[in-house]
């Protein structure tokens, strides 16, 4: 399916976050750091990512996420 004709509001990326401690199976697990391992610099010694990205609190992308259901619910 393509993105531009979809347009979603938000995208998820979800994984199996094995390498978490105390996750059980149906758990939901939000991070609070963002990785931009996509941006980058092309040096005379080859390509240098730079993947710091920063930092986001749950109550931030919880109240978010609901604030754009609702908006896209009415």
């Amino acid at each position: 399916m393509d993105i531009v004709i979809l347009t979603p509001i938000q995208i998820v990326l979800a994984g199996v976050a094995g390498g978490v401690k105390d996750v059980a199976i149906g758990d939901i697990v939000i991070g609070t750091k963002f990785y931009g391992y996509e941006f980058g610099k092309e040096t005379p010694g080859g390509f240098v990512t730079r993947p710091e990205g920063g930092y986001y609190s749950k109550e931030l992308i919880i109240s978010d996420s609901i604030a754009r259901l609702i908006i896209k619910l009415n």
